[in-house]
C-alpha cells in the first residue's frame, strides 16, 4: 500500500520536469509497470521494471524510495538501507525519509547506525511521538535503559493513553530489575489494548523469569 501511495507521487513528478521527455516518459512507464507487478505479487519482474525506470532517472528521489520500500517488503534490509541513504542524498531535508532509515536500521539490528540518525529527526521535531518512541527503541536494543526509559516518558508525556510506550517502558523497567514498575506497565498496557503482545509476553516473563525480555 504504501508503495502504492508513493507511486501516485512519481508520475505528477515526471509532468511538471522539464527534462527530455522520452526520459520521462520511460521512467513513468516502468514505475508504473513495477506497482502493477507489485500489486500481483510479481515482486522480481517489480524490482526489474523499478531498475529500469532508475537508468531512466537515476536522479529521481522517489524512485530510491520506491526501491527501498519494495526491498524492505521483501525482506532485503541492505538494499532497502541503500536505497533510503540514495533517497537522503538527493532529499537531504527530507525528515520523513530519514525516519525511514531510522526505522529499517532499528529493524536489521544497526542501532548504532541509527541512533546518531534518529536523534536529528528528534532535534528536528520534538514533538514527533513515532520519532521519539524509536529514538528509546534504539537506545533500549543498544542496552541504554535509562535513555531509553527517558524517552520512553518522553512519548507519554505526549499520549499518555499509547499502549506500545506502556509495553515498551515495561520492558525497559523488566530488563532493569524493577518488577512493579514493570509490571505495572504491561497492565496498564493491556488495559488499553487487550491484544497487545509485546505486554502479554512481559507479564509472562515477570511470572517465569525464564528468559529476557524483548520487544
Amino acid at each position: 500500500m504504501l508503495q502504492a501511495l508513493m507511486l501516485t507521487m512519481v508520475l505528477p513528478a515526471l509532468a511538471v520536469s522539464d527534462a527530455p521527455t522520452a526520459d520521462w516518459d520511460r521512467a513513468a512507464l516502468h514505475a508504473s509497470m513495477a506497482g502493477m507487478y507489485e500489486r500481483s505479487g510479481y515482486m522480481e519482474e517489480a524490482e526489474t521494471e523499478y531498475l529500469a525506470a532508475l537508468k531512466s532517472k537515476p536522479d529521481l528521489p522517489i524512485l530510491h524510495a520506491l526501491l527501498s520500500a519494495h526491498y524492505a517488503a521483501r525482506g532485503f534490509m541492505d538494499k532497502a538501507v541503500a536505497e533510503r541513504r540514495e533517497h537522503l542524498r538527493l532529499s537531504p531535508d527530507d525528515r520523513l525519509s530519514r525516519f525511514e532509515l531510522c526505522r529499517l536500521l532499528q529493524m536489521s539490528g544497526q542501532c548504532a547506525q541509527a541512533l546518531p540518525e534518529i536523534r536529528k529527526v528528534v532535534d528536528s521535531s520534538p514533538q514527533s511521538l513515532p520519532a521519539v518512541r524509536l529514538l528509546g527503541n534504539c537506545l533500549y536494543d543498544l542496552g541504554r535503559l535509562d535513555e531509553a526509559e527517558a524517552a520512553y516518558l518522553k512519548v507519554l508525556s505526549m499520549a499518555s493513553d499509547y499502549a506500545p510506550a506502556h509495553s515498551d517502558l515495561g520492558l525497559a523497567y523488566a530488563r532493569m530489575g524493577k518488577e512493579a514498575e514493570a509490571r505495572r506497565e504491561f497492565e496498564r498496557a493491556l488495559q488499553l489494548d487487550p491484544g497487545l503482545i509485546s505486554a502479554k509476553q512481559g507479564l509472562s516473563f515477570l511470572k517465569g523469569r525464564k528468559a529476557k525480555p524483548r520487544r
